[in-house]
């Protein structure tokens, strides 16, 4: 039996640009369920359509990117949310991560890296390159403080969990942990999703930022 395509929530204030991204969803592998042109219809559409993915501008009339973001977070908790955006400004950027965004895109990125975040995203992977994952984390770093909690909140995670979530923090893909801790696919998945339950984490990069917050990531 085929997969199911994934619905995606289109938002942007351009017209021409929506045309554009449309254009580059037309593959039987997406679906796109709506279209939005400002932050507060967009978040009235998902709501309402609760899509696999949401991509959102951040700069829109009405409500912006990361207001709406927000709300679609409160409202759609299992709507992934990828940030398309202009130019990579670290700021707006790593404050769209801590309210919950799962990866972004750079308008005048090739085609093909819009669908594989998209599809990466719908499907538990990091919606980052091993690369951009790790120096989101490293920026967080510099400016997080830890808040003391790592012995008492990790307990909550079994050592295994422990050990998956720091290979999670690193950028690795499912089948890239389970080769490394000689595990099935199935089982990495598992341990995955039991720790991003047991941390009310959205995704697995917010599973990371946590890690790193708490102090359960080595030191660079």
């Amino acid at each position: 039996m085929s997969q199911r395509p994934v619905r995606v929530l289109l938002v942007d204030d351009h017209p021409l640009v929506r045309e554009g991204i449309m254009s580059l969803l037309r593959e039987p592998e997406f679906e796109v369920v709506g279209q939005a042109a400002d932050g507060k219809s967009a978040v009235a559409l998902a709501a309402r359509l609760q899509p696999d993915v949401a991509l959102l501008d951040i700069r829109m009339p009405e409500m912006d990117g990361l207001e709406a973001l927000r709300n679609i977070r409160a409202c759609a908790p299992r709507t992934a949310v990828v940030l398309v955006t202009q130019v990579e400004d670290e700021a707006h950027l790593l404050r769209a991560i801590e309210l919950g965004a799962s990866g972004y895109v750079v308008k005048g990125a090739p085609g093909r890296e819009l669908r594989e975040t998209v599809q990466h995203i719908a499907s538990g992977e990091p919606g980052f390159s091993p690369e951009r994952f790790r120096a989101l984390l490293e920026r967080f770093r510099a400016q997080a403080t830890r808040r003391g909690r790592a012995a008492a909140e990790s307990a909550r995670l079994s050592p295994k969990e422990v050990q998956v979530l720091r290979l999670v923090a690193q950028g690795l893909t499912n089948q890239e942990i389970g080769e490394l801790l000689s595990l099935e696919t199935s089982t990495v998945k598992s341990h995955v999703h039991n720790v991003l339950e047991k941390l009310e984490a959205s995704d697995r990069l917010q599973a990371a930022l946590w890690a790193l917050r708490e102090g359960l990531l080595p030191e660079p």
